[in-house]
């Protein structure tokens, strides 16, 4: 089996990306309403509501990062892509390389602008 072009390593770097975002956005969520949930319960260990101050702070301080990531790869991947333009528009397989990459690049902007 052929090693991966650099345009397939950066497609699938944007991809995993994309996921990772989505993945930490739900994490913050969720962390926000146990947070939340906490705060509201008068039962609550004060410990444990420092803790989870401090899971929710972290996640948050991802979300930020994982974006500025993915910004990086998508731009490297539009620059790959510009240079590896050969014939315009991508074929009809779906297994092909440039399709692959400008579908990952729409996912990507999606998953930017939600973020």
């Amino acid at each position: 089996m052929p090693a991966p072009s650099p345009l397939a390593i950066l497609t699938g770097s944007v991809t995993r990306l994309i996921r990772e975002l989505a993945s930490y956005k739900e994490e913050e969520a969720a962390e926000q309403a146990k947070y939340e949930s906490m705060q509201s319960s008068p039962a609550t260990d004060e410990y444990r509501f420092r803790q989870q101050g401090q899971v929710l702070e972290e996640t948050k301080r991802m979300v930020p990062n994982v974006r500025t990531n993915l910004q990086n790869a998508m731009k490297e991947l539009k620059d790959k892509l510009a240079s590896n333009l050969t014939n315009g528009e991508p074929g009809d397989a779906p297994d092909d390389p440039l399709r692959q990459a400008r579908e990952a690049l729409a996912g990507a902007e999606k998953a930017v602008q939600e973020a």
